[in-house]
């Protein structure tokens, strides 16, 4: 948007000039009027851009929630069942025990 108001404004600038007095628009000027339009068109492209990889990551976010909320679910109900039928089987006074690390490598019993 502003790029299209400095190329237009441009533009106008430099015909109202020619026509009214003959003369020409100051370099300077037609290069501050280019800056401003180069400027405002990569600031455009950034700001497309990230609007585009936040709606990317907030699917992603979405999608990666529902997942994990479905794992959870599945593993949460299978290691409930699990240490209840282990709690069952060896009778209410056993205890459970984490397993040692695998990079231990001693027993801890």
């Amino acid at each position: 948007m502003a790029a299209t108001v400095a190329v237009t404004q441009c533009l106008t600038v430099n015909i109202l000039v020619e026509a009214l007095t003959g003369g020409e628009v100051p370099t300077i000027v037609n290069l501050f009027t280019l800056a401003t339009a180069s400027v405002s068109t990569v600031v455009a492209v950034q700001a497309e851009f990230h609007n585009r990889t936040q709606d990317r990551l907030n699917a992603l976010t979405d999608f990666l929630v529902t997942r994990l909320s479905e794992i959870d679910e599945r593993t949460t109900d299978h290691n409930a069942g699990f240490v209840e039928g282990y709690l069952l089987s060896h009778g209410r006074e056993s205890t459970v025990r984490p397993l040692a690390s695998p990079g231990n490598g001693r027993r801890t019993d």
